[in-house]
């Protein structure tokens, strides 16, 4: 039972901080729109997230005018990965302790890995549209390996904490 909590708990922070993640992309182009201040704040925050993205303008959604500070194949992942976070111990039930089929991830991650690879050879450029949504399925798939992850590794701190 203490180890049924400690996964919630370990499981919950996990959710709280990919949640501020990704509320901080949609608050950023918000941000830039007010004060002199909050552009500040917006400027300082886009920061954090220049070494996982190269935050190319063209590639991003825009909030009122104001890019987010991700591109649009990042957006999907982070969204994709939340929505995975919240839901999947919804869906996965009883299963939720085990790691997802291989086969699952790897359908899963196709769409992402094939826009990538015709893009980067010039020979199909979808748009921002496709970029988000190859990457759901590959982030939905990753946000599935948390909880295993978690549980195992609360199973073999068992002493430890």
């Amino acid at each position: 039972m203490a180890n049924r909590r400690r996964l919630w708990a370990a499981y919950s922070i996990v959710c709280i901080v990919v949640c501020i993640w990704v509320g901080v992309v949609f608050a950023v182009p918000i941000l830039a729109g007010g004060t002199d201040s909050a552009g500040r704040a917006a400027e300082y925050l886009t920061l954090l997230y220049a070494p996982v993205c190269h935050q190319i303008p063209e590639r991003c959604f825009f909030i009122d005018g104001h890019p987010l500070p991700v591109c649009s194949r990042c957006t999907g992942l982070y969204i994709g990965f939340f929505l995975g976070m919240v839901f999947s111990p919804l869906l996965r039930g009883k299963r939720r302790r085990r790691v997802p089929d291989r086969k699952v991830l790897i359908v899963a991650a196709a769409p992402l890995i094939l826009e990538v690879i015709l893009s980067k050879a010039g020979i199909f450029d979808g748009g921002l549209w496709v970029r988000f949504l190859s990457a759901l399925p590959a982030a939905l798939a990753a946000s599935s390996l948390v909880f295993p992850a978690l549980s195992e590794l609360i199973e073999k701190s068992r002493g430890d904490l």
